[in-house]
């Protein structure tokens, strides 16, 4: 991890707090571009750690298995991405009709790093949008 931060070799991150999932659950936490909250969650079944950390966004607007967990928590239905794949105004206006795997990918990585809520960008294979689900 260190390595991805150019963190030069004689130096170390400083761990504050070790937790346990089930510690976060329950918390909440602020959405780094709009004035909205929103809760830490347990997930269902279909989250492992088989194929990545086990900590993952929910969705409620896409795909069933998080419209269900949606439903469970009372989360409101958002839906930012259209059948073409742009984003819709419920993404923002300002990311109104970009593409989510071109110039909207591109600007939110902008947006987050002006607002300084962006730690780190790296390329990652995610499964969207040919996920099995």
């Amino acid at each position: 991890l260190a390595s991805k931060f150019g963190l030069p070799e004689e130096e170390e991150f400083t761990v504050l707090a070790t937790m346990a999932g089930a510690e976060v659950v329950g918390t909440s936490y602020n959405h780094p571009l709009y004035p909205r909250t929103s809760p830490v969650l347990a997930g269902g079944d279909y989250i492992t750690t088989e194929s990545g950390t086990g900590l993952v966004h929910t969705a409620p607007g896409h795909g069933q298995e998080d419209y269900l967990t949606g439903l469970k928590h009372g989360l409101e239905l958002l839906s930012p991405v259209d059948d073409a794949g742009k984003f819709t105004k419920e993404a923002g206006e300002m990311f109104e009709g970009m593409s989510v795997l071109g110039d909207g990918n591109a600007a939110v990585v902008e947006a987050l790093e002006e607002t300084k809520a962006l730690l780190l960008a790296e390329d990652y294979g995610h499964k969207y949008p040919y996920d099995w689900r």
